[in-house]
């Protein structure tokens, strides 16, 4: 068990540093292009950010996370391939990100003149479309380390390498006057491309006899694919609905205050990268009792790493709050709010990893659904009465019902309670 625990923090502490270094690089990113290109170009760049992953999380139908779960099991990956999952996830993925990337350019002046009415941003999104590809390999790419659980190439592939090949392209652009701010954008599609083709090379796309149908691979990652989109819809609900029913400036007040927030999301999304693959291997192995004690020190981990954080956040709320400006105080009870859910998140943490690496995928989907149709709806009865607060305390529900029906079907199917 001590042998578990030295694992876990072992690798979450590899995976964590990384993380806060590759967030270090792109703080030093948003300054450099803010500085030399202007605050309308850096909001440009983040919205062609946000699609981009948002389309990469859509197209990429969910495989990526499904091949995590493939390659922790024996009978798929033993150092090598056993069957042939990889070459087909990679075959789905390519003609899913040609389409994406057809799509993408043939509605450019949909997203960019109608919705977010822009003059620039169609000719941004065409970028976008001639690399979307290899950002979907990418993504492919970076969750297959993850599921041979070599989490120091995984962290140096996402949070590190990209970063700075898009420090290296944009000072190499700029050192030869091309200065143009579509240079910026050819910078971050370059870095994301080039670590994406570089990871094809890793992934072993070779032959073998063992088929893995592709109907199976489809039946295993659609659920995981609307999981993933219910709960971006969920943490996107707030900003959205906040954006039709209150002031600019509360929808800025509630942003930064969830921003602050967010921070305990750190420790929560680095111990689930290392705790997913293990999850999906013990259940293959069908080792239950180790399963049971690698989730409670995933948990205790969380916990005991994101108390203090929270902690600081409640009690310097308004000198955190106060560097965004006297305004943003108001965002008080807000950043409360949301530290309290994102702790019952630390508290259950890994419940939403342990059902989709149990074939259990499918009671998750529904779960995220009901989450979202709760959040919305609470959105819309609390934001007229109680503007942002009301926004907070939506999201705070929202969580506690996913975390806590969570737990309820991790115990009824697997046995155990899989809290701290």
């Amino acid at each position: 068990m001590k042998s578990d625990l030295k694992y876990l923090i072992h690798n979450s502490s590899l995976t964590f540093i990384l993380r806060i270094l590759g967030m270090g690089l792109g703080y030093l990113i948003a300054i450099y292009i803010s500085k030399f290109y202007g605050a309308e170009v850096f909001g440009r760049y983040s919205i062609l950010v946000t699609f981009s992953q948002f389309s990469i999380m859509i197209f990429s139908l969910g495989i990526p996370i499904a091949v995590v779960k493939l390659t922790s099991e024996t009978q798929h990956y033993n150092k090598t391939p056993v069957s042939d999952y990889l070459v087909r996830a990679a075959v789905v993925l390519l003609f899913s990100g040609l389409v994406g990337s057809l799509l993408i350019y043939t509605t450019s002046n949909l997203f960019g003149y109608t919705i977010f009415h822009d003059s620039q941003l169609p000719e941004a999104l065409k970028y976008l479309s001639y690399f979307f590809v290899f950002l979907i390999f990418h993504n492919f790419g970076t969750q297959f380390l993850s599921g041979t659980k070599n989490f120091l190439a995984y962290s140096l592939s996402l949070f590190i390498f990209p970063n700075i090949l898009f420090f290296v392209f944009l000072f190499l652009f700029r050192s030869l006057q091309l200065i143009s701010e579509f240079y910026v954008l050819l910078s971050y599609l370059l870095s994301l491309s080039i670590v994406g083709l570089s990871l094809l090379f890793v992934v072993p796309l070779q032959k073998v006899s063992k088929e893995y149908p592709f109907r199976n691979l489809i039946k295993l990652s659609f659920p995981i694919l609307l999981s993933s989109a219910f709960l971006s819809i969920s943490s996107w609900t707030d900003i959205f609905m906040l954006g039709t029913m209150a002031t600019k400036a509360e929808v800025g007040i509630y942003s930064a205050a969830y921003k602050l927030a967010t921070i305990t999301l750190l420790v929560i999304l680095t111990v689930n990268i290392i705790i997913a693959p293990k999850i999906a291997e013990l259940y293959h192995l069908n080792n239950m009792k180790q399963l049971k004690s690698e989730v409670r020190n995933a948990n205790r981990l969380m916990t005991y790493l994101t108390v203090p954080i929270i902690i600081v956040l409640l009690l310097f709320r308004k000198f955190l709050l106060g560097w965004f400006g006297i305004a943003f105080l108001s965002g008080e009870l807000v950043l409360i709010l949301m530290s309290l859910g994102f702790l019952v998140n630390a508290f259950c943490g890994t419940v939403t990893h342990i059902l989709n690496m149990t074939n259990y995928q499918k009671i998750l989907r529904n779960l995220t659904l009901a989450m979202a149709i709760l959040n919305i709806s609470l959105n819309f009865l609390l934001i007229p009465k109680f503007g942002i607060n009301g926004a907070a305390a939506a999201s705070l529900i929202s969580q506690v019902f996913l975390n806590a029906t969570a737990v309820y079907y991790v115990k009824k199917h697997l046995g155990f309670w899989a809290l701290l």
